[in-house]
Parts: C-alpha cells; structure tokens; sequence
C-alpha cells in the first residue's frame, strides 16, 4: 500500500506562525486557501487554513466569510471538526479548526477501495448527525465532497462547513460562479436557484455512492455535462449495498422536497457502534499514519520523506478552477502539489521563488495549456517555462520531468526544448472532452512512475 503524504515541508515564502499558532507543515492547499498543520501554545495541534490572497481582497469575501465563521462556531457537533479560533482582520484572513487525525475519504478510497456496507452505513449516520449540527446552527454546506469528509478512528468528520457559502454570494452558487465540486453538487447548485439543508442531503447520497462504489453516481466529463447529468440525468448506484441504495436514492431525490432530513436518515439507519473497528484493516492503517501527537519538529513526516519535493503546477489564472481538480487529483494520489504564483507573501522575490520551486524541489513540472493560456502574450506562466526549459536542456532526452497538458482543444507551444525536441513533440495528457477520464488517470500514473512509485505514461 502506498503511504499517502501527511505533512509537506513549509515552503520559503510560507510563514512560520499565524496568530498564537507556530506552522509545523502544509496539509494541502485548494480554492479557498493554503492549509497548515499548527501547534497553540497550549500544545493542542491545529489546521490554520489562511485565506489566499486575491480572495482576502474582496471586501464582499472578507464579510462573509466573518460571518459564516461566526456561525460555524456554533457548530458543536461530534461529527464535525471544531473552529477553534479565526482572524478575519489579518492581511490575510485565517481560520483554526481542531486537528483530525485521519485521511479524506477520496484519498483513503483511492488507496484502499470502496467501503464494506457496514463502514458505509457507520459513515452515513456520522455524516448525517454531523449535517443535523451544521443546519442547527443556520449553515449550509454547499460543498460536502469526499475530499471534506475526514476519517478518524472514532468516526468521520465534516470539514469547512459555512466556509464553502462564503466564497459565493450569500445566496446563490451556480456552474459560473459557484466553487462546489460538480459531481457532488446538487440540482438546486446546478440551476443556481436556493440551496437550502436538501442541498447538502443530495451531496450526501453522492459522497456514499462513492465511498461504496469507487466512483461517482453520474458520469464525468466536462463540467457542464456533468451539471446535465446531476440536474436531469438518473444517478448510476449499480455495485451500492442492497442494505442502504434504497436511503441513497431516497437522498438523491431531483425534488428536494422528497429527500429525508437528518433525522429521517438517522431512523432509517438505525443506532450504529463506531468504535476503532468501524473501518477495514486498510483505512485503518492510513488513519494511523495521521496521528502526529508526537511529532517535534517542522518539515516532512516520517510517511512522507520517500517524496522530498513535489509536481510543480505552470498554469494562467484563467484556468484556476481545472487547474483546482487536477491538483486535488494528485494529491489524492499522494503527490504533493505546488502552485499558486500570484499569492507572494509580502517583500518576497517572485522571480528567485520561482527558480528556487523548480530547480530545487520540482520532482515533476505539469505545464498545463488552454486557449486561455496560448492567447496571452505575457504571464506568470510564460516565465515559468522559461525556467523549465532551461532545466530540460541540462536534464537526459530521456527523463520525463515535463509533461505538457491540455485542459482544452488547443497548440501546445511548439517551443524548442533541447535535443531536438519541442514542447509540442514530447508526450502529453490531454484532460478534457471524452477522454478526459483515462487522460487523467494515465497522467496520474506518469507521476508516479516519475516518482518511482508505479508505471506508465500519458499519451
């Protein structure tokens, strides 16, 4: 089994504390923010999640997101991690949850396979009395995906409830603006109308098609074919337990009025043990790989020190959102991510930043393209190349440190590279349209292969 990556090394430009909170490691990174491993003076360890920083520019953001905090502190639920502390007046806004120590369930599912029905239906009442929690305290999720479900030994827990509303007007959240993932998003998000706590019952049904299946109950794509799938299509619950796809459906309900409430969920489940054997041998030793209790100092754990760097990620603002699934893809994966160019920490050089991510710590450079990127005479990412050119022509014709991707129908640039080779002419993956999938899951195995960890390559 493949160790998954805990805690990445800080990051030059990254800050060593945040409030009373010393920075011990990444954690991950995503739409919202970069997320820290963090220790109170107490001793107690944290996750300091600190706003980026074209986010904390937005007036509108900043007061929603006091607001949403201020009512997720209110959330007391057993199931769900704890806002602990915040600061929404820092250059850069930042919120401290209580640390859980066990995976997501997407990377745990990557690693492991689909949940036994008796995980399952344990995973369904945590989920659902920790959404009873949330809507108590007047918050909808909008977001509930595997990635925001953690796994502890005592049972999972809800991650950035009323954080994900603040990143879309109070109201509203659709295809155009809205940051829930499409394939656990519900009909009312797809059609940008009121999403209500049904809303977060229909991500329920989708997030246990998943963890008992492997996959997601409507069919991946593009983002808008998957908004058609979830708003008018039937979800696909084929390989979902006979003992729970009747509530599965009952949850995936176009009509939210017919979906059941947390309550309802919890009575049709019936009381359930959680208890340190509520996961499989597998899930259970990555959950015991996240207990960094006795972890002293600042960089890499133990679990993660077979991958001392990480894939450097050369993409153009335009692209942020695909750019967002390709980095969670990865990262499920185990591979730690780096990006992010805009969001510099005061007084620092960018360019020595830059030069310092990809020639000392890239393992892998992902240059990705679209027809946002190819139509831009200047940016970030065309500097970017440069350096990685540069590296290219020192490295053999036959290491595969760069891969280019499309993230649409567009020419890779056809710059020359060393040995006779272009951008163009080297191999790619291409992550859109119908093979958008296998495009995926083959760049995925170049990775690892790159990393030494698995085989293949993309076409």
């Amino acid at each position: 089994m493949a160790d998954p990556v805990i805690l990445a090394v800080l990051d030059h430009a990254d800050p060593a504390r945040v409030g009373n909170y010393e920075l011990l490691g990444v954690l991950g990174s995503g739409e919202m923010g970069r997320v820290f491993l963090g220790r109170s003076p107490g001793g107690r360890l944290v996750a300091v999640s600190v706003i980026h920083r074209h986010l904390a520019a937005d007036r509108g953001f900043r007061l929603r997101f006091a607001q949403e905090v201020a009512a997720a502190r209110r959330v007391s639920g057993i199931f769900t991690a704890p806002v602990v502390d915040a600061d929404f007046d820092a250059p850069q806004p930042w919120l401290a949850t209580g640390y859980v120590a066990g995976p997501s369930l997407d990377k745990a599912v990557m690693v492991c396979g689909p949940m036994p029905v008796t995980s399952v239906m344990a995973l369904a009442a945590g989920l659902a009395e920790g959404l009873s929690a949330v809507h108590r305290a007047g918050l909808v999720h909008r977001n509930l995906k595997p990635a925001n479900v953690l796994l502890a030994d005592d049972g999972p827990r809800i991650i950035d409830f009323g954080i994900s509303q603040a990143l879309t007007a109070a109201d509203l959240t659709d295809p155009g603006t809205g940051f829930a993932s499409p394939s656990f998003m519900s009909p009312e998000q797809g059609l940008g109308t009121m999403a209500g706590p049904p809303s977060d019952i229909f991500s329920l049904g989708s997030v246990l098609v998943y963890a008992a299946t492997g996959r997601t109950p409507f069919k991946t794509g593009q983002a808008f074919e998957i908004f058609n799938q979830v708003i008018r299509g039937q979800p696909d619950v084929s390989g979902v337990p006979a003992q729970i796809r009747p509530l599965v459906m009952r949850c995936l309900d176009k009509d939210p009025k017919l979906r059941p409430s947390t309550d309802q969920i919890l009575a049709d489940l019936g009381p359930q043990r959680i208890e340190a054997s509520w996961l499989p041998a597998c899930f259970g030793e990555i959950v015991r790989q996240y207990d960094l209790r006795s972890f002293s100092g600042r960089g890499l754990s133990s679990s993660a020190s077979s991958i001392a760097g990480h894939a450097f990620l050369s993409y153009v603002r335009e692209d942020s959102r695909q750019v967002d699934e390709l980095q969670g893809m990865l990262e499920r994966a185990g591979v730690p991510v780096w990006r992010d160019t805009a969001d510099l920490w005061p007084g620092e050089d960018w360019r020595a930043k830059i030069r310092h991510a990809i020639t000392n710590n890239a393992l892998v450079f992902i240059a990705c393209f679209s027809q946002a990127s190819i139509s831009r005479d200047k940016s970030y990412q065309n500097e970017e190349l440069t350096l990685a050119i540069e590296q290219m022509r020192m490295r053999s014709p036959d290491d595969p440190w760069l891969i280019p991707v499309r993230l649409n129908e567009c020419e890779i640039p056809d710059r020359e590279i060393g040995a006779g080779r272009t951008l163009a002419s080297i191999q790619r993956a291409d992550l859109f349209g119908a093979g958008a999938q296998e495009g995926s899951e083959r760049l995925v195995t170049a990775i690892l292969r790159i990393l030494g960890r698995n085989s293949g390559s993309p076409r």
